[in-house]
């Protein structure tokens, strides 16, 4: 019994974390007062993990380095196995995907970076019916 009582403990510990601990530009993704962002992912060095970066109209700010990258409460960069595992955590957060578009980042190496735009589900529309 003590067991499962453990197990339960940290399930819903991970979970709170999971769903609260991130944020951009000190917002959580819940209080993002936007109906569209547009997000996009950037490989961490050698490794096949990537962060991600979210734009929803907030202005730049030259002495806040990476106001754009989603981290968690500690301000820890938030990484994820690929854009599909991303995708899915913001459909946590009532996002959904509308539209995507790439640009060229580099032509020289032919870099081009995918933005994917993102909407606001309405109440009722999204996971939390």
């Amino acid at each position: 019994m003590k067991k499962l009582k453990s197990i339960l403990i940290l399930f819903f510990f991970f979970q709170g974390l999971s769903l609260n601990a991130q944020n951009v530009d000190s917002l959580s993704l819940d209080e993002i007062n936007a109906v569209y962002i547009t997000v996009y992912g950037q490989r961490v060095g050698f490794s096949n993990s990537i962060r991600i970066y979210v734009d929803y109209g907030q202005t730049e700010n030259f002495f806040v380095k990476n106001n754009h990258l989603l981290k968690d409460k500690d301000g820890t960069p938030y990484q994820f196995n690929s854009m599909t595992d991303a995708l899915n955590k913001f459909h946590q957060f009532d996002y959904e995907l509308v539209s995507t578009y790439t640009e060229t980042i580099s032509s020289k190496n032919n870099s081009v970076r995918t933005y994917y735009v993102l909407r606001k589900m309405k109440v009722g529309e999204g996971v939390n019916k």
